[in-house]
């Protein structure tokens, strides 16, 4: 497979993982090496462990040329192995694509070119085949397969927390839902700086937030019944666990606080996403972090 591939990294990714190839070249621009590695680094994580990769830079003086060049050098490499080549002309720039395909089309090697195409309903790509080669289409569906860390992979970025399954906040979320004056009411109990970072358990500020809580009472029941609060009487206060770090004390207390404050409404969407069978992989309370680039 060999690819023009720039900043944008996913669809490279979905013809790399859909043709499951032995060998990949992708031609950049110098500016575009760390998204060529992340494609790489996405498609072994998706399953395309086994593949042979070369990244191939494309300088800026006459890149349609040197990208021509290096294309040819790719095919001739391929077919000298045995393999037979495709070329993916989707991303990266026109001139980098022009000279992939005066290369390809010249040594009658398949193109394709990815996108959705119009009143798309699964989201997946569709394969476009163009010039004088025989038509190759992927061998398999790739869209099982671009899981959330792929996607976050190709663009950088770690998941630091995958995401939490929000279901036991449901029956709270579906209460404020159908009555919300009890919503309302809840809101207005909530301290000032229930939308402001939690502070560490040694500050001052920490007891702040281990006041007690007035909510209505059926929100109070359905609040403990979800590990949001502790009630007494018709008081509650966050609950969290002592015998976690700070840090994790801290992201619970600031969550539960969250899920008061309006959080409860991402799930009832998450809720309501669940039942929609065209969707995949829905998570709730993801966390990225983009790490040095590669």
């Amino acid at each position: 497979l060999i690819q023009t591939v720039g900043a944008q990294t996913v669809h490279a990714v979905t013809a790399a993982i859909g043709y499951g190839p032995a060998h990949v070249v992708n031609l950049h621009a110098p500016a575009d090496a760390g998204a060529s590695r992340r494609i790489e680094a996405a498609s072994r994580m998706a399953g395309l462990a086994g593949a042979i990769w070369a990244h191939v830079p494309i300088a800026s003086d006459d890149p349609g040329a040197r990208a021509e060049h290096a294309a040819s050098e790719a095919v001739v490499r391929a077919r000298a192995d045995g393999l037979s080549p495709v070329a993916n002309l989707t991303g990266a720039t026109k001139l980098l694509a022009i000279g992939a395909y005066r290369a390809a089309a010249r040594a009658r090697v398949p193109c394709i070119y990815l996108e959705l195409p119009e009143g798309d309903t699964d989201g997946v790509p569709q394969v476009v085949h163009f010039g004088d080669g025989e038509a190759i289409a992927p061998a398999r569906d790739p869209s099982g397969l671009l899981t959330m860390e792929v996607i976050a992979t190709a663009n950088g970025y770690t998941l630091v927390d995958p995401g939490s399954d929000p279901s036991r906040y449901a029956r709270l979320a579906e209460h404020f839902l159908n009555d919300p004056d009890a919503e309302e009411e809840t809101h207005a109990a909530l301290p000032r700086f229930a939308g402001e970072r939690v502070p560490h358990p040694d500050s001052p500020l920490w007891r702040a937030w281990q006041a007690e809580l007035r909510n209505p009472p059926a929100v109070a029941v359905l609040a403990e019944e979800a590990g949001i609060v502790r009630r007494s009487g018709d008081r509650c206060r966050f609950d969290d666990d002592p015998r976690s770090d700070d840090q994790q004390r801290r992201r619970t207390i600031e969550r539960h606080a969250s899920l008061l404050n309006g959080a409860w409404c991402e799930v009832a969407v998450h809720d309501w996403l669940l039942r929609d069978a065209s969707l995949r992989d829905v998570r709730w309370a993801v966390l990225a972090e983009r790490p040095h680039p590669l």
